[in-house]
């Protein structure tokens, strides 16, 4: 957007708050809540894709993800949620 945050400086943001949601998680599950862009950023960063292939995923109101990140192994997608329509 106009007068909006460089994105390469939202991505940088992102992930540095994504690794230290992963440190304080130390092997366990954890739970992050936020909107599609920062989702987007975190699936590109962790599963490999480009910027335009993670945009081609559609993340819906209240939709979600599960990723499998465990030491030693590939991270992989767990689950892809629809989220849930909206009352009109």
């Amino acid at each position: 957007p106009p007068n909006g945050e460089a994105f390469n400086l939202f991505c940088q943001r992102v992930l540095d708050a994504f690794a230290a949601c992963l440190t304080h998680a130390e092997g366990g599950h954890t739970l992050i809540v936020t909107h599609a862009g920062v989702m987007r950023v975190i699936l590109s960063e962790v599963l490999g894709l480009t910027w335009s292939s993670a945009y081609q995923i559609a993340i819906p109101v209240a939709g979600s993800f599960q990723l499998s990140l465990l030491p030693g192994h590939t991270p992989y997608l767990l689950s892809l949620n629809r989220g849930q329509p909206c009352a009109a």
